[in-house]
């Protein structure tokens, strides 16, 4: 992700597919969106490192907390279970983020 300080030329990347402890996950993210103010960030992703738990073997959708540095996956059932999905996130199940 690109971040831009208004009012000076600095532009900085930053990783945001990284596990609570700060970790490079074991694979990459994509379809990425942002909320209006920078803080969350939504991603596909199909690594099993990013949160406990994750062993479906299937893309997930996962948020990341900038300000508080968490990232959770949210693409869970009514009860709280990782669901895998049976075919490649499509475009109606992007990750979308509302400020």
């Amino acid at each position: 992700m690109r971040t831009a300080s208004f009012g000076t030329a600095f532009w900085a990347t930053e990783r945001v597919s990284l596990t609570n402890a700060g970790a490079e996950q074991n694979q990459g993210g994509f379809y990425a969106a942002i909320s209006g103010d920078g803080r969350y960030v939504a991603f596909v992703s199909t690594g099993d490192t990013l949160v406990a738990n994750d062993n479906n073997g299937a893309q997930d959708i996962f948020v990341r907390d900038r300000t508080s540095g968490t990232t959770t996956l949210v693409s869970l059932d009514s009860a709280g279970t990782s669901t895998p999905h049976t075919q490649p996130v499509r475009s109606r199940y992007l990750p979308m983020v509302a400020s």
